[in-house]
């Protein structure tokens, strides 16, 4: 799987990779030894993951320019992202699987933009 080279489905998926670089290996052992196939991840938590170079100046731009976009919203599912809201707390969910390859760096990394 390639990493999109611009639009806000990049953006997310480099908000992910900066937050897995921090966070990534504390939460995606636990998630697996508890048997996890999906994890969700607050909005409020990747808020600081976002890079300065990314051209969106606030996380919620990303998720607008998502809503805006059909065929980004169209890869997000087939890629199993889902961005959802309970309990009036937004989140990322996706396949841990998935979030396992960006932490290694096999999507969207500094050396496979």
């Amino acid at each position: 799987m390639e990493c999109p080279r611009s639009g806000p489905l990049r953006a997310l998926l480099v908000v992910l990779r900066e937050y897995l670089a921090r966070r990534g290996s504390v939460i995606l052992p636990t998630a697996r030894a508890a048997g996890q196939g999906r994890l969700k991840m607050a909005f409020r938590g990747l808020y600081k993951s976002l890079p300065e170079d990314l051209g969106y100046a606030r996380f919620w731009d990303i998720v607008k320019d998502l809503e805006s976009d059909a065929e980004a919203r169209s890869e997000l599912e087939r890629m199993g992202l889902r961005i959802l809201s309970d309990g009036g707390e937004w989140y990322v969910e996706a396949p841990v699987e998935l979030l396992e390859e960006i932490m290694r760096g096999r999507l969207c990394s500094q050396e496979n933009p």
